[in-house]
């Protein structure tokens, strides 16, 4: 593989333009290629030495598409970045980056005016102190960078800067819409654990019997919420659940210990024997001492 680099770099800035580009480009290093040699490509106010990094005054959006390296910022601390990831420079955040010589790194980037971007990238999340994220797949986000970078080879000048600007905005709303769905993920996610832990607690797991309103309160869920999320996800009520655990644990304490029913009974939540009893046969055809006897006979 062949290292290629390409940027340009833009001075001033367009009156009133928002996301007017300051900088913009790509880089292909091939493992075993030296990292002083692509910062040689930056004018002087965007290269650094080792751990003294750099400040600049613009927003950066990188785009790594393959192989490995590493970030670090005085708000994040050290990053690794791997192929699907982005990261985000702020203003004014001391930082410096390079990558794994061993391995290299395919990445594009964009370098925007600040005072537009900034609020909607704090709105997702992305902030100085989370500045990056990996993930599975960005299929169409190189795809707005060779289109910055096409316009930023065309010959004409005549409204590049607006050009400019237009692509990298949709750069922009294309990382905030990924963001944004991870942030999405993370959220179903965490949802995900509380059900669980909720599932466990309902089906007594910790050796505790629980109530529903009370397992409603550990979700965060009032519990009426509770009900609808809960039936929506495992497909029945949190009340049935519950008494179908019961009655489970309820047969395997029948099978493997000698307790007596009514013991069997009160550990499992129910109210009394009778309640117990009626339920048992209503779910598994017959009373718990049969259930036992036949268990004993097998």
């Amino acid at each position: 593989m062949k290292s290629e680099f390409y940027s340009r770099y833009y001075d001033g800035r367009p009156d009133n333009l928002p996301f007017a580009v300051r900088s913009l480009g790509y880089n292909h290093c091939a493992s075993g290629f030296r990292f002083a040699e692509m910062l040689k490509k930056h004018p002087v106010d965007h290269r650094f030495v080792g751990k003294s990094g750099r400040v600049l005054g613009t927003v950066s959006i990188a785009h790594i598409t393959r192989g490995r390296g590493y970030f670090r910022s005085n708000a994040s601390g050290a990053l690794t970045v791997k192929a699907n990831s982005i990261f985000v420079v702020f203003p004014g955040v001391r930082h410096s980056l390079r990558y794994d010589q061993e391995i290299g790194w395919d990445g594009e980037w964009v370098e925007m005016e600040p005072e537009a971007a900034l609020p909607i990238l704090y709105n997702v999340g992305i902030t100085p102190n989370a500045p990056l994220r990996q993930f599975k797949a960005l299929s169409t986000l190189s795809s707005r960078y060779h289109e910055l970078m096409s316009v930023s080879m065309q010959n004409e000048n005549r409204g590049r800067d607006i050009r400019l600007a237009a692509a990298a905005y949709r750069i922009l709303a294309e990382v905030v819409s990924v963001w944004g769905a991870g942030v999405k993920e993370s959220r179903e996610a965490g949802r995900e654990d509380v059900l669980e832990a909720a599932k466990r607690q309902l089906a007594g797991e910790g050796g505790k019997v629980v109530g529903i309103e009370q397992v409603a309160r550990m979700t965060g869920y009032s519990a009426s919420q509770f009900r609808v999320v809960f039936k929506k996800k495992v497909g029945v009520t949190p009340k049935s659940y519950q008494l179908q655990k019961r009655i489970e644990r309820s047969c395997q304490m029948l099978q493997t210990t000698r307790m007596s029913v009514t013991a069997i009974a009160e550990a499992n939540g129910f109210e009394c024997i009778f309640a117990f009893s009626r339920q048992f046969h209503r779910t598994m055809g017959c009373s718990p001492q049969s259930y036992r006897a036949g268990s004993k006979r097998k």
